[in-house]
């Protein structure tokens, strides 16, 4: 049986360093860990890649052995079993996402929850109830996740605030 479990990750990469910084918390990346070996997840430098890169664009969907993910200095900080929650097979969507040729990171979306997140922080202000600059086609690591797990994309949901909702 595939067993698939939701991980949350960190690393000494600046943007990692941002994302703790505005999130308060102590992980910045979540990922799919499927059959203990294999990370599934969008990634904004890393690129559209199978284990040592045979497929390789700029941005988007990964697939590496997870080995080959720690050895980019990532750190797994929190996992959590989702095997049971899936909507669907992950295994079943591995090769469209390697394969498909829009398969780019959510820039825009990062962006808007980050600046929506400083001005809450520093202002005050509410958290949107919306992501404004969600690019069609394109997910940041979380949307990828949610998309997975719960069958719908959240844009608007932090690793911290995802670990939280999977926790319990």
């Amino acid at each position: 049986m595939n067993t698939t479990k939701v991980i949350f990750t960190t690393s000494n990469k600046l943007l990692s360093r941002i994302i703790r910084y505005v999130t308060g918390s102590e992980f910045s990346h979540v990922a799919l860990l499927i059959d203990k070996n294999f990370i599934l997840h969008s990634s904004v430098n890393q690129g559209v890649r199978i284990s040592a890169g045979q497929f390789q664009n700029r941005t988007g969907v990964n697939l590496m052995s997870k080995d080959d993910f720690l050895d980019h200095g990532n750190t797994i900080v929190h996992s959590i079993d989702v095997t049971n929650r899936m909507t669907h097979r992950v295994m079943d969507d591995i090769i469209p996402c390697v394969t498909a040729k829009k398969s780019i990171y959510d820039t825009p979306a990062l962006i808007f929850l980050g600046i929506a997140m400083l001005a809450h922080k520093f202002l005050g202000t509410p958290m949107p109830r919306k992501n404004y600059w969600q690019s069609s086609g394109a997910m940041m690591c979380t949307e990828f996740v949610t998309q997975h797990v719960f069958g719908e994309v959240d844009s608007l949901i932090t690793p911290q605030e995802l670990y939280e909702k999977l926790k319990d």
